[in-house]
């Protein structure tokens, strides 16, 4: 009875954490941007490996507030003005390397150097995944929103190890199947959108999501200095 009891309990705590990790990913911000334009961009497999770095980033933090490691979230907490600034520079950076991103015309009567064409200009996920965990990491008050939405379910009852680890697991599958199901259908729109280019370039529409894509990071970057300055 008791194993039974234990096993529904610890059920229950992984129901919270993918409702937790949902609720997180789920308000678009510029990590949502920059998946959206990713996967407009390159593919479904672009957009993908952008959600699950997000995805990894707000797990580590969910550990770190789960398992109540105080003096490293006072750290990082500490560090958040530096790495506030880092982020956004390099989201900044990121946006305005899209809006001068070349545009160039695929050969429509030569499949192959349309495809070699494709992947020279298409990022890997050695470069996409450990980028957005860096860039989601670069935002430490996550950590406070993790202690208190967990104050909130624990109610002051410490969770067992098990059910801890459950939990932040839980967390990094919820936000995980938010940023597939964003980039499965952000990919069916970029299918229809691009219709007849399966390449995605040196279309007018193409330099369009470029302008548009990047001035919102760039924005975004700006928005996050202002708050800081403020």
């Amino acid at each position: 009875m008791d194993t039974g009891i234990a096993a529904g309990e610890l059920w229950g705590v992984v129901g919270r954490g993918l409702v937790i990790g949902l609720v997180v990913a789920v308000p678009v911000g510029p990590i949502g941007m920059l998946c959206i334009m990713r996967t407009l961009r390159f593919g479904w497999g672009a957009g993908l490996a952008t959600g699950l770095g997000a995805a990894t980033a707000d797990a580590t933090y969910a550990a770190i507030a789960a398992f109540g490691l105080a003096t490293l979230t006072s750290a990082l907490v500490s560090l958040q003005t530096p790495l506030t600034i880092a982020g956004s520079l390099a989201l900044a950076i990121i946006g305005i390397r899209t809006i001068r991103a070349p545009v160039v015309a695929a050969p429509a009567a030569d499949e192959a150097l349309s495809h070699a064409a494709q992947q020279t200009e298409r990022p890997s996920w050695r470069s996409l995944y450990p980028g957005t965990i860096a860039l989601t990491l670069a935002n430490p008050a996550t950590i406070l929103t993790f202690i208190g939405i967990f104050a909130g379910i624990t109610s002051g009852t410490a969770y067992a190890p098990l059910a801890t680890a459950g939990l932040v697991s839980a967390v990094f599958a919820g936000s995980a199947l938010w940023w597939l199901v964003l980039s499965g259908l952000v990919s069916a729109v970029r299918r229809r959108w691009l219709a007849g280019d399966d390449a995605g370039l040196g279309t007018p529409r193409m330099r369009l999501l470029n302008a548009l894509s990047g001035g919102v990071l760039v924005a975004f970057a700006l928005l996050a200095a202002i708050r800081l300055l403020a």
